[in-house]
């Protein structure tokens, strides 16, 4: 984490990554797999391969909260589910 002007503690995307959110994979009928991860409303993606789904659960989580952080909106922490 850094620190502001003020002293006060900033949370980065190194810390938010660093995060353990909790995420969910289906089965697509076509083929492949989805992912979403609850705690990150509207974060979610695919994969044709099991094989590409960490990859591309990093990256989509990545820009998630690179947005999020851009646009000053609140990032929850993972809940205790």
């Amino acid at each position: 984490m850094m620190t502001n002007a003020e002293g006060v503690e900033v949370k980065n995307l190194e810390y938010y990554m660093s995060l353990p959110y909790a995420f969910e994979v289906y089965p697509l009928k076509e083929g492949g797999w989805f992912v979403k991860f609850p705690d990150l409303l509207g974060c979610m993606t695919d994969a044709d391969n099991w094989e590409d789904l960490p990859a591309r659960m990093d990256e989509v989580k990545r820009l998630w909260i690179e947005s999020m952080l851009d646009s000053h909106h609140p990032i929850p922490e993972p809940s205790e589910k």
